[in-house]
């Protein structure tokens, strides 16, 4: 599912599309998007259910997903019915109970054969995958041509990982509350003028040499390989913005993290999430106030951030300063870490919805229903169905998702 319209990468004029063939596959599990989580407890433990689902295929099928995006993370519900996505709080449950739908991961469309049999017969000259913006910040600098990243060595298990990092960011950086509460409204005044592939197939001769290209530019500037860059969207020094004629609380999180087309390009998206990482502090500060009240939250995002920053380090014999990619991330470790993130938060805070709340959504998704399409991307260009009807009907005839 593309989100937004990314510029089309400057490549050679001989770049063509990996054949493909697209399959459709019924199956009886019925699954909402994690959008519509009930809590924040509910949320990270919907998550740490859609990583044992990557990695059952990873490791024991040998596939690697390739496209984490929030329309491909789902929750697990009986039917799709108003009840089971919006389900009722029983009160003799007490205050620490709450849902607990399984975390589902779907959309295996972009999934790599990392058998060893088959692994061995592919073409490794691509491949870069992924939705835009939740992309490991390699494989965005790989694409941009950023000498930094590295030499091309096509997508990782590790890429995957990082992009789950930056998919439970964006979230709880766009929800505000639970059953897809929209905490921004659409910049639809931001168009592009093209569309560009989440997919796309890139000779490693035509990388390498851009990147060799890049360096020897950088190199007659006199300036090191990667610089420190402002985030592509600069945020506000007051303590507040305005979005919709609401005044935030907060600072502005960059563009390409908020609802809308964002045109810029891959390379700035990547620089400013190297820059985020290095500055966690700001990384978290973005985080809605849904979210951010509960410290198990910030300091977890501020453990899974240092897990996938790079660094950059003076060689042991001197000379100028080099960017260090991360050492490898478990499984284990990332699970660990949202599991802290869940655990650490106080039922107190994160209580069951209210009656109105629970109507009102209900009622929001009764209508999706009748219109037979849930899948509503949290940063597409569609307006969010927890925003007003007249917002909605608005966007609707401006929607390209």
């Amino acid at each position: 599912m593309l989100l937004g319209y990314p510029p089309s990468p400057l490549f050679s004029t001989d770049v063509r599309p990996e054949d493909r063939q697209h399959l459709r596959a019924a199956f009886a599990e019925c699954g909402i998007s994690i959008a519509w989580f009930t809590c924040a407890r509910e949320f990270f433990n919907a998550m740490m259910g859609a990583f044992v689902g990557h990695f059952n295929g990873y490791v024991r099928r040998k596939v690697l997903q390739c496209d984490i995006s929030d329309t491909n993370v789902w929750m697990r519900i009986p039917k799709p019915e108003p009840e089971f996505i919006v389900p009722d709080w029983p009160k003799e449950k007490g205050p620490g109970w709450y849902p607990k739908r399984s975390g589902l991961l779907g959309d295996w469309g972009y999934g790599e054969d990392f058998d060893s049999n088959t692994f061995a017969q592919r073409d490794n000259s691509c491949v870069i995958t992924g939705t835009y913006p939740f992309q490991a910040t390699q494989l965005m600098a790989w694409e941009a041509g950023l000498g930094w990243a590295g030499p091309f060595t096509g997508h990782s298990v590790q890429h995957d990982l990082e992009a789950f990092v930056w998919l439970m960011w964006v979230l709880c950086v766009n929800l505000d509350g639970p059953f897809n509460t929209r905490r921004f409204e659409c910049g639809d005044s931001e168009k592009a003028t093209r569309r560009s592939t989440p997919t796309k197939r890139i000779k490693l001769e035509d990388l390498k040499k851009q990147a060799a290209s890049n360096s020897r530019k950088n190199r007659a500037l006199g300036g090191a390989e990667k610089t420190s860059v402002t985030p592509s969207s600069p945020t506000v020094s007051a303590s507040t913005f305005t979005t919709g004629g609401r005044t935030l609380p907060t600072v502005k999180p960059p563009n390409w993290a908020l609802p809308g087309l964002y045109p810029g390009s891959a390379g700035g998206v990547a620089q400013s999430k190297s820059a985020l990482m290095g500055k966690g502090i700001q990384f978290i500060g973005y985080l809605s106030p849904y979210f951010s009240q509960h410290p198990s939250v910030e300091e977890g995002f501020q453990d899974l951030i240092a897990l996938f920053d790079w660094k950059e380090e003076r060689p042991p014999g001197g000379g100028r300063r080099i960017s260090v990619a991360p050492a490898p991330s478990k499984y284990r470790t990332v699970i660990d870490i949202i599991k802290q993130m869940r655990d650490g938060i106080k039922p107190e805070l994160d209580g069951p919805p209210s009656k109105e709340e629970i109507e009102r959504a209900r009622k929001e998704i009764s209508a999706l229903l009748d219109k037979g399409h849930l899948e509503m991307p949290v940063l597409g260009s569609q307006a969010g169905p927890s925003q007003s009807h007249s917002q909605s009907k608005k966007r609707s005839r401006n929607s390209d998702n």
